[in-house]
Parts: structure tokens; sequence; C-alpha cells
């Protein structure tokens, strides 16, 4: 009996063993991701800087202006960057 039991522990033992493994591989497969996606989520941020001011440039070099004066919003001065 003493055996049987002795043997039962042995294989849950294993089986802990094998699931703190697997755990760990996700742990780190999972911290992989999340430093990919704050690459890309930074990188993104990144152009979304550079490219605000030359959509906002694009809107006012449009009808943006016009429109807006026309909703009784007074536009008294607009610059370009250089």
């Amino acid at each position: 009996m003493l055996r049987e039991t002795d043997h039962k522990f042995q294989g849950a033992d294993r089986r802990f063993k094998e699931t703190d493994r697997k755990f760990q591989e996700s742990q780190r497969a999972l911290a992989r991701e999340f430093r990919e996606t704050d690459k890309k989520m930074k990188a993104l941020q990144e152009l979304f800087k550079g490219q605000r001011g030359k959509l906002v440039e694009s809107l006012v070099e449009g009808d943006l202006v016009h429109l807006l004066e026309r909703r009784g919003v007074r536009v008294y001065d607009t610059s370009t960057r250089a």
C-alpha cells in the first residue's frame, strides 16, 4: 500500500512539474508577444505624431478655413511648417 501511494505521489509530482514547465513556456511566449505589441504600438504612435501635423496642414490648405468660418468659427491666422 505504501509503495502504491508513493508511486501515485511520484506521478502527481511529475504532472505538476510538467504543468509548471508548460506554464513557464507560456509566460515566456506571452512576454515576447507583449514586447512585440509594445514595439508596434510605439511605432504607430510615432507615425501618428509625425503624420498628424501633415493631416492638419492638408485640412487647413483645403477648404477647412472656409467651412469653419461658414459655421461661425473665426480663423485669424494659419501657418505651415517649413
